[in-house]
């Protein structure tokens, strides 16, 4: 799988869309912005930032996700709109929401297989990267007897 955007189609497909929309309207009609698509971005940048934490993965261009992460993403999402909404988090969607924080676990400890993107991020992680240094050399001109 390629690393993938995701769009406001696949958000509406994890959370009820009447449900959704009628506490949108809510919001949005106290003055407040529309927290569908901040929520889907936060969920995005927990999923890039387990990528990058790993230090193992590199980072796709501009907000892509692996596309094995989708349902990952979308589960967080699912929790984390309906918590801000003030709407019921079901026990299924609440599994489903620590299941998806155990295969980010995985990612961040290098555990689970991420495909290379396509295109490169110029993002810097602060993640750390393993440092190789040389040992001292200790054979000398002396030492090669017979060599």
């Amino acid at each position: 799988m390629a690393w993938i955007s995701l769009s406001e189609a696949d958000a509406l497909s994890v959370v009820n869309a009447k449900l959704l929309e009628a506490a949108r309207t809510k919001v949005i009609a106290a003055g407040q912005p529309d927290p569908l698509f901040e929520k889907l971005v936060q969920a995005v940048g927990r999923v890039r930032g387990a990528v990058g934490a790993s230090g193992k993965y590199i980072l796709g261009a501009g907000d892509t996700i692996p596309g094995k992460l989708k349902s990952t993403t979308l589960d967080l999402f699912a929790v984390m709109i309906l918590a801000r909404l003030d709407l019921e988090i079901s026990e299924a969607k609440n599994t489903l929401y620590k299941s998806a924080e155990a295969v980010l676990r995985d990612v961040r400890d290098g555990a689970f297989d991420i495909e290379e993107p396509l295109e490169r991020t110029d993002e810097k992680s602060a993640a750390r990267s393993p440092r190789i240094t040389p040992r001292p050399r200790k054979f000398t001109r002396e030492d090669a007897d017979g060599a």
